[in-house]
């Protein structure tokens, strides 16, 4: 498996066909009314610490994709348990950084004079295939393990957040303005595909080739079942802005965002429940081991853990705004 931590956000990359066990979790039923929504160079020297800088609410709508912003480093995309990456950025520039030894150092692979984008996401199908996507609508490509990077053709400005692959040939990307960008080629063309909303989407998540989520701001969650020919829209419990997605097989899911929202699915999304995080900040990721055991992560330093009954707040040593996690098993994370 490949791991990719971009803007702070970890993403456990699985090959395709790879998915993580089921979750079984009570939950907590809102008395909030549904929601129906709109119909992931030379080798610089090691990077000891890098500032993460604040960012606005999940709750606030996000600023017009021209204005240049700044965003956190994170850590996600491995070909073993020992090699991550982690993008980010800010206004001096770009930022990849790459280990081989399971995090005890970091080297930057990209000099952030060589891009200038902020990078958002990003996917490796292998130690040696991989995508990051960011700022303006870049889409950054490396077939030679990361030791170069370079654009793939991009058909929008907006930024992107999230790209997937759930086949060597077969990718898909989302983004501010309801984007959402299909390749059948491995990257060498993007297209444009309408879902039906110009909501911000945040993150994609498939469990197999038929079978993905998309979920955006103010309760926006779309499903497909067909390869991603169509995308019908989930009916949300809360008007709430999703962050992040994960599933572990195809009918039970957790989805987290704005305000410490987790929302537990265990019928595909026909319904989704709300569970209690015991947060009020913001939740920006959300990871799964096993059949039971999930953290969320978010603003002010926020971390729960639930080992399949209620979300548990945890001590993070920080307050600053962690953007992702990543665990390799139950017992080791990012």
């Amino acid at each position: 498996a490949v791991i990719i931590i971009f803007s702070v956000f970890f993403v456990l990359s699985c090959a395709p066909g790879e998915f993580p066990a089921p979750v079984e979790e009570p939950a907590v039923v809102s008395d909030e009314q549904p929601v129906v929504p709109e119909a992931s160079v030379p080798v610089a020297e090691v990077v000891e610490e890098i500032p993460v800088a604040e960012e606005p609410e999940l709750s606030t709508p996000e600023a017009a994709p021209t204005v240049e912003e700044t965003a956190p480093v994170s850590v996600p995309a491995v070909s073993s348990v020992a090699e991550l990456w982690a993008g980010g950025g800010g206004d001096r520039g770009s930022t990849l950084l790459h280990t081989t030894d399971g995090g005890k150092t970091w080297k930057a692979v990209l000099k952030e004079e060589d891009v200038t984008d902020v990078f958002y996401g990003g996917f490796f199908l292998d130690s040696q295939t991989g995508w990051a996507v960011g700022n303006r609508g870049v889409i950054l490509h490396t077939s030679d393990g990361g030791t170069t990077w370079k654009k793939q053709a991009s058909p929008t400005t907006y930024r992107l957040y999230s790209i997937l692959f759930t086949a060597r040939k077969n990718g898909w990307v989302v983004g501010d303005d309801g984007v959402v960008l299909h390749t059948t080629d491995g990257g060498t063309s993007w297209n444009i595909q309408n879902v039906g909303t110009s909501k911000p989407l945040w993150d994609i998540s498939f469990t197999s080739a038929d079978t993905g989520w998309i979920v955006g701001d103010a309760g926006t969650i779309f499903k497909t079942t067909d390869g991603g020919k169509t995308w019908p829209a989930q009916i949300s419990p809360v008007s709430r802005n999703f962050r992040d997605i994960v599933f572990a097989n195809p009918t039970v899911g957790t989805l987290v965002g704005s305000y410490g929202t987790i929302l537990r699915t265990a019928d595909g999304g026909a319904s989704w429940n709300v569970e209690k995080s015991g947060v009020i900040f913001d939740l920006t990721a959300v990871a799964q081991q096993g059949a039971r055991q999930g953290w969320a992560v978010g603003n002010r330093g926020a971390l729960v853990h639930s080992d399949g009954s209620a979300w548990v707040l945890q001590d993070s040593k920080t307050n600053g705004h962690i953007k992702d996690v990543v665990f390799m098993n139950e017992k080791e994370g990012w």
